[in-house]
């Protein structure tokens, strides 16, 4: 489904569904101000979704292709990184020779190869629904080369954003071609619960225990229920479902904002953007818990609510339903470009419950550059034609 305000009201619902079943010792009572604003920017988010369904039609272009020399600068930049670190994050981890996190980066050249790296894995899928089966041979092999990559870094956020975007571009193109049945429906429904199924169990594996042993995440969790009949692996999805929005809302409970205008604009801007805009310092101000810091995620609105308050957030919710009504509405003829910013907009929309996606780099940078493409495709083009 490519309607990303049904998505936001969707993923906000069985958020608030799962934070309300309260199996974590983390999920304090939400604060009615918050409960109001959750509820209110879903509920605008459906009226919306109704209001532009039919612009969320997926649209094939026979012009899709992606250049080589942006996918061969992303290997060249992941080597620099890898030889520069003298491992491979994967392989240390795997060996116990090194734990998550102890990667050093290449500043400015990792950011760019997260945000390229998922901007052309959409796009590769994109054009693998639009070629015929000879053509698209090299984009299966591009799309899979870089998840592989991903999986060297260890980025399971990034692999696990690039097969939901995928799903979404995938069902898209089958109710294009009206070939959804029942097996697509259940088959997706198994894809994404066998994806959450491994996403715990590598979770397990990354902190040094076994497939099985779920003792890690049950006590990281604070866990003071779980229903029986349901493997433990999914403990990992409900506490990065849920904490988040615990965070949050302990920053609401304790009246932990002020007025800084700054952060209110920067939350609109990739975060390396901000950072040297407004000479910010990292200080986000943002409470967390001392004792429990290991679950650090807190929604896309924690920060500008510590920055401006209930009504920045409810600015910030306005400034990305514009930027979705401006993806459905444009009337730009790059239908690349706008399938492509489209299936941005869904992560932007739909993980905004963990990150701040206009300001996560790896989620904002992708969506500004599709945004830039879409706005200006059609003055490039006719430039073209004029010399």
């Amino acid at each position: 489904m490519l309607n990303y305000f049904w998505w936001y009201a969707i993923v906000w619902t069985v958020v608030l569904v799962l934070y309300w079943l309260d199996l974590s010792d983390f999920n304090h009572p939400l604060d009615f101000g918050l409960v109001i604003f959750l509820v209110s920017t879903s509920l605008v988010a459906l009226v919306l979704g109704w209001i532009f369904r039919k612009e969320f039609i997926f649209k094939k272009s026979d012009k899709a292709h992606i250049s080589k020399v942006p996918i061969l600068l992303i290997f060249i930049g992941a080597m620099l990184e890898f030889i520069h670190a003298g491992s491979i994050p994967l392989l240390s981890i795997l060996s116990h020779t090194e734990n998550y996190g102890d990667f050093q980066s290449l500043p400015g050249v990792h950011v760019a190869i997260v945000a390229a790296g998922l901007y052309y894995a959409i796009k590769c899928f994109y054009c693998i629904l639009c070629k015929d089966k000879i053509v698209r041979k090299k984009y299966i092999l591009c799309y899979f080369a870089i998840l592989g990559l991903f999986a060297l870094y260890y980025f399971r956020a990034c692999i696990m954003i690039i097969l939901f975007v995928s799903l979404n571009l995938f069902i898209a193109n089958l109710r294009l071609n009206r070939k959804i049945n029942w097996k697509y429906i259940a088959g997706s429904i198994l894809v994404v619960f066998t994806s959450l199924y491994a996403y715990g169990g590598v979770g397990n594996l990354r902190h040094g225990y076994s497939w099985n042993d779920n003792s890690y995440i049950e006590r990281l969790g604070r866990y003071k229920s779980f229903p029986d009949f349901i493997p433990k692996q999914f403990m990992w999805t409900y506490s990065y479902l849920t904490t988040p929005l615990a965070n949050l809302n302990d920053n609401v409970i304790r009246g932990n904002k002020k007025q800084d205008v700054g952060v209110l604009i920067g939350a609109l801007l990739p975060n390396t953007v901000a950072k040297m805009v407004f000479d910010d310092n990292g200080d986000t101000g943002i409470y967390l818990d001392s004792r429990y810091r290991y679950f650090n995620a807190v929604t896309g609105w924690c920060k500008v609510f510590v920055g401006f308050g209930y009504l920045g957030m409810y600015i910030l919710a306005m400034a990305m339903f514009l930027f979705g009504i401006y993806g459905v509405k444009t009337k730009s003829k790059d239908v690349t470009g706008k399938i492509v910013y489209i299936a941005i907009m869904g992560v932007v929309f739909c993980f905004m419950f963990f990150y701040d996606t206009l300001n996560y780099v790896a989620i904002s940078l992708p969506m500004w550059a599709s945004l830039i493409v879409l706005a200006f495709f059609d003055k490039i083009r006719c430039l073209r034609r004029r010399f």
